[in-house]
């Protein structure tokens, strides 16, 4: 009898043994599981983190407004030569360049400053209506009075240029000109060789003159030598 009650006890002690032994193994494998878990999840974060990060970059690099393709970009570019984009808006380089009409204005007419900023967005709830809204005011700009004066007064200025660089080298043609002719008269009336004047002007050039890319040989200097008496004898007899 006493046998049989140490053997029930002894069962009930090693029963107690494999619960414990089983529990504590399932409590690893939850701590371990969770732990996968937290790693996972962290993984998951980091990388959606890093595609945000990336699409953010795409976005940022983009230039022309995002409602817009690079095609329709370039599309809109080709036909308003005058149109430019930064930070996903739009604006005018002619109005960007004329920042006041000045006398040049009408009564009333100013340059506008979101496009001379290049602040200038789309309006609408949808893509349709964004579109639609941009080409509205792209033709409205075009046609626009400010715009038009700003490109005249673009043109002009160019014109303006032109005509002060054609006359500034003219004048700067002359002078070198006059040098050598004044070198050549030098020579002559100094009874010097006409071979010298290669050498004066040489010299000249030394000390930072201009003098021009008239032929520097005998010949040439003999022909100014002729012109120059002949002008003097005119103006002498007549």
């Amino acid at each position: 009898m006493q046998r049989k009650i140490d053997q029930y006890w002894k069962r009930k002690d090693n029963i107690k043994e494999t619960v414990s032994a089983v529990a504590s193994k399932v409590q690893r494998t939850v701590s371990d599981f969770g732990a996968q878990t937290s790693t996972i999840s962290d993984h998951q974060s980091t990388q959606q983190e890093q595609a945000d990060s990336i699409l953010f970059q795409e976005a940022s690099s983009i230039i022309y407004p995002l409602i817009w393709n690079e095609q329709q970009y370039e599309e809109f570019k080709r036909k308003n030569s005058w149109m430019y984009a930064i930070n996903g808006k739009i604006g005018c380089t002619s109005c960007r360049e004329v920042n006041n009409l000045g006398m040049r204005a009408s009564r009333g007419v100013i340059i506008s400053a979101r496009w001379a900023e290049g602040n200038v967005t789309s309006c609408g709830s949808t893509r349709e209506a964004q579109l639609s809204s941009l080409r509205k005011k792209i033709h409205e700009h075009k046609n626009s009075q400010a715009h038009k004066e700003a490109i005249n007064i673009l043109e002009t200025a160019k014109k303006d240029v032109l005509l002060n660089l054609n006359a500034q080298s003219e004048q700067a043609v002359f002078q070198s000109t006059a040098r050598v002719f004044r070198t050549a008269y030098y020579v002559a009336k100094n009874n010097k060789p006409f071979t010298d004047v290669e050498s004066l002007i040489d010299l000249q050039e030394g000390n930072t003159l201009d003098m021009g890319r008239v032929s520097r040989s005998k010949s040439v200097t003999v022909d100014i030598i002729d012109h120059v008496s002949s002008q003097m004898k005119k103006k002498t007899f007549n």
